[in-house]
C-alpha cells in the first residue's frame, strides 16, 4: 500500500503505537492534548513529523473538539515541532436521512470552526467532512475530499434518501458471500430443527445443511428468518444459525446435491440491504461481520 492512510478513531495510547504511526506515515485523528504530547515525542525520536488531522465535534457527539474550541487547539497542535497538521474533519451522522436540517446544521458548525483556525493565521491544506451518505446529494459539501465507505462496496448509504436510486443506479455491488450444501436429508412432518428446537416441520421437508455459520459473520438474528439463494431460488433458512452451519428448506427446489453452490448475501439475488432489514440492522455491519475465516476470492472484470 503506497496510498495515504487516515486513522479516524482515537490512537490507542499503548505502548509502540503512536511510534508505528509515525514510522509507516500514517496520517492520525486527533482532539486532545495527551495524544499530540504523545505523537509529537514520537515523532521527535523517529527524526519525522507526525502528521494529524484535527477532529470537530459538530453534533455526532463521538470525537473531536468543540466548535469553540478548535482554533484553540489547532493553534496548540502547531505549537509542537513534530507535529504536521495536515487536516481538519467532522463528520455527518444524519445524511443518509431524508431531513437535510441537521446535516446543514453540522456543515455550518464545521464551516464556522474552519473559518476560526484559519482566522488564526493557520493554514490546513485538507478539509473535509462528506462521507457516503454525502456523495450524491450534498456535493457542495465536498471541501477537499470526501470519506468513502459503504459506497465502495458498490452500495447505498440508505434507501430512505429520496434522489439515491437513480444517483446508484452505475453501482453494482463488490461482493457475493457463497458457501455450499454440506449434506441434505429428508424429515418426515413434526420433525423440529436445530438448537432450541425451533422451527418443526409441516410437512414431509427435505432439509439442506450449509457450510456457514455465525463464526463466518452470518448473523444469528437471521435464524427462521429470510433465505438463501439455491439454484435460483430462494431456500428459507429454518432452525437456529450454529456456529458452523445453518439449514434451509429445499423442499420446493428439485435436484439439490451436495456440492452445489448457495448465495448467502449479494448480488442481485439477494442484495445485503434485503438481508440486513431481515435481521434489523444495516447492511454496513453484514458486510464488517464476515469473518477472516472465510476465503476471499478477487475477480478483476
Amino acid at each position: 500500500i503506497d496510498k495515504p492512510i487516515l486513522i479516524l478513531g482515537p490512537m490507542p495510547i499503548m505502548p509502540g503505537v503512536a511510534d508505528n504511526i509515525v514510522r509507516y506515515g500514517l496520517s492520525q485523528a486527533v482532539f486532545d492534548v495527551r495524544r499530540l504530547e504523545i505523537l509529537d515525542q514520537a515523532a521527535a525520536t523517529a527524526g519525522r513529523k507526525a502528521r494529524v488531522h484535527i477532529a470537530v465535534d459538530t453534533g455526532m457527539s463521538r470525537i473531536g473538539v468543540q466548535v469553540d474550541e478548535a482554533a484553540d487547539f489547532a493553534k496548540k497542535a502547531a505549537s509542537y515541532p513534530g507535529i504536521e497538521l495536515e487536516g481538519v474533519f467532522s463528520h455527518f451522522c444524519s445524511a443518509d436521512e431524508q431531513d437535510k436540517d441537521f446535516t446543514e446544521l453540522q456543515y455550518e458548525r464545521f464551516e464556522k470552526a474552519v473559518r476560526a483556525i484559519e482566522d488564526e493565521g493557520i493554514h490546513i491544506p485538507v478539509r473535509h467532512i462528506a462521507n457516503s451518505a454525502g456523495l450524491s446529494e450534498l456535493t457542495q459539501y465536498q471541501w477537499d475530499m470526501s470519506r468513502q465507505g459503504i459506497t465502495l462496496y458498490g452500495m447505498r448509504p440508505s434507501s430512505a434518501v429520496e434522489g439515491y436510486d437513480a444517483c446508484y443506479d452505475s453501482f453494482r455491488p463488490v461482493m457475493t458471500v457463497k458457501t455450499q450444501i454440506g449434506f441434505v436429508k429428508d424429515l418426515p412432518a413434526g420433525r423440529t430443527v436445530g438448537y432450541g428446537r425451533t422451527w418443526t416441520a409441516e410437512r414431509p421437508t427435505r432439509l439442506a445443511t450449509v457450510l456457514i455459520g455465525y463464526a463466518d459473520g452470518l448473523c444469528r438474528l437471521l435464524s427462521n428468518r429470510g433465505y438463501m439463494v439455491v439454484h435460483g431460488r430462494h431456500a428459507p433458512i429454518v432452525g437456529r444459525i450454529c456456529m458452523d452451519q445453518a439449514m434451509l428448506d429445499v423442499t420446493d427446489i428439485p435436484g439439490v446435491e451436495v456440492g452445489d453452490e448457495v448465495i448467502v448475501f449479494g448480488g442481485k439475488e439477494l442484495p445485503f440491504e434485503k438481508a440486513a432489514q431481515w435481521a434489523g440492522t444495516i447492511c454496513y455491519e453484514l458486510t464488517c461481520n464476515i469473518s477472516k475465516r472465510v476465503p476471499r476470492i478477487y475477480v478483476r472484470d
